[in-house]
């Protein structure tokens, strides 16, 4: 019996939820639906229509939705999990982290084998997280021997069951092309760095999904002519790209530590792993070449602004646990500054909710609000289609079914923030 089935079973015997009075972003079209109640039972929405028409269950929890927004919960398309040596404690709050703060879905950058067992353990519901699919390891010049030991890898990783494959530098062409055919044979998706000898527009013809817009800033440059070919090249070839860009200005760009260690968010990061950050940071203000990480990162906008304006496809990834990249929060930063660099708010929220439901080939079953679809929803406290903050501003997630309010969310916050204070003695 399929999950799907067991999930519509399970959830036949549940007593259902109801937000009541709600104004609704379903993320199917650029609309909010006002005055709305969405009824969900078990792991599904079961309903969703007009306050006035739709009749709540006697036995069903209401939300008082009044004055609140209902939206898909969002994806965080370039996330991490810390590997199996780190602490189970962090291992799991980090987890925790990107449902408290609205990622009720996660595609991890960098396997390793626990992440299959965390995957089912968070779908029997013994850890709190995001559903979860899975690269494999890093695919690198310094673990591909040539081009056959590619074709071995590619084979290995696609039996074991991961989701996609994350490329990597280093890689040659003959390698990289070995990768990408076997890759096509087994259906497995591509994405991650463009290796330099290969080059971002052969990994768009290729089919590789990219992140951190890697390989355009090489290719154009400040050439304006060039970067809106290769805007139109990636939208032509329906190329996958998350463009991280909070993160990149977090490393190259002038933001003091000071200004950085005042994000909150710190207080639910591994100490050392914190210090490793203040210190990554600390060293690049006093080394690197401020003036060509101005025109970087002016580059990336402009590249980012460009493949927004040619309708590429775009997805919404903080690269979490990075450089003051905090799980769940960091797409409260990434948000805005997807917005400064030329994304329109109704693209940002497509990039966060159908997108990835889209890329994964699985828009019938999450992405938007709809009869039957998974029930992964975010209440805000703001319309985020007129401020973009406000997709950051929950009054609380419903991860699967699994409602937790603001007041759960600050009690398990303040849970995970006493956890790591304990490994700083």
């Amino acid at each position: 019996m399929n999950s799907l089935l067991l999930s519509l079973l399970a959830g036949l015997d549940a007593a259902p939820l109801a937000f009541v009075g709600v104004s609704v972003v379903p993320m199917d079209t650029e609309r909010v639906l006002e005055h709305q109640t969405v009824i969900v039972r078990g792991e599904r929405i079961e309903r969703v229509g007009p306050a006035a028409t739709v009749e709540v269950p006697a036995d069903a929890v209401r939300i008082d939705g009044r004055g609140k927004w209902l939206l898909p919960g969002l994806a965080e398309m370039h996330g991490h999990i810390p590997p199996p040596s780190a602490p189970a404690a962090i291992i799991e709050s980090y987890l925790e982290l990107y449902v408290l703060r609205g990622a009720t879905t996660l595609r991890t950058m960098y396997g390793f084998h626990n992440q299959f067992e965390l995957r089912e353990r968070v779908e029997r519901g013994e850890l709190l997280g995001p559903s979860m699919y899975t690269a494999a390891p890093a695919l690198l010049g310094q673990n591909v021997k040539d081009a056959e030991h590619a074709r071995e890898l590619v084979t290995k990783y696609a039996g074991e069951g991961y989701d996609l494959l994350k490329i990597h530098e280093g890689l040659t062409i003959p390698e990289y092309d070995a990768i990408a055919a076997v890759a096509r044979e087994k259906g497995l998706r591509m994405a991650g760095h463009v290796p330099d000898e290969v080059g971002v527009r052969r990994a768009i013809e290729a089919g590789q999904g990219i992140d951190h817009l890697d390989g355009y800033w090489e290719e154009a440059g400040e050439d304006e002519a060039k970067m809106e070919e290769l805007a139109k090249l990636s939208k032509e070839k329906g190329t996958w790209i998350v463009a991280t860009q909070d993160l990149w200005s977090s490393i190259f760009g002038p933001v003091t530590v000071e200004t950085l260690e005042q994000r909150p968010e710190l207080a639910y990061v591994h100490p050392k792993e914190h210090a490793q950050w203040k210190a990554a940071k600390s060293a690049q203000l006093a080394h690197g070449d401020a003036e060509a990480g101005a025109k970087m990162l002016a580059g990336r906008d402009r590249m980012l602004g460009l493949l927004a304006k040619h309708g590429a496809n775009l997805l919404l990834g903080s690269d979490a646990p990075q450089i003051y990249s905090v799980p769940g929060f960091s797409l409260g930063h990434e948000m805005p500054a997807l917005e400064r660099a030329g994304m329109t708010r109704w693209q940002i929220l497509v990039a966060g909710t159908r997108a990835p439901a889209e890329y994964w080939g699985q828009a019938e079953q999450w992405g938007t609000i709809a009869e039957g679809k998974r029930a992964d929803l975010l209440l805000l406290e703001g319309d985020p289609t007129k401020d973009i903050a406000n997709a950051n501003r929950q009054a609380g997630v419903m991860v699967r079914g699994r409602w937790l309010d603001k007041a759960e969310i600050e009690r398990r916050l303040d849970a995970i923030a006493a956890r790591i204070a304990t490994l700083s003695k």
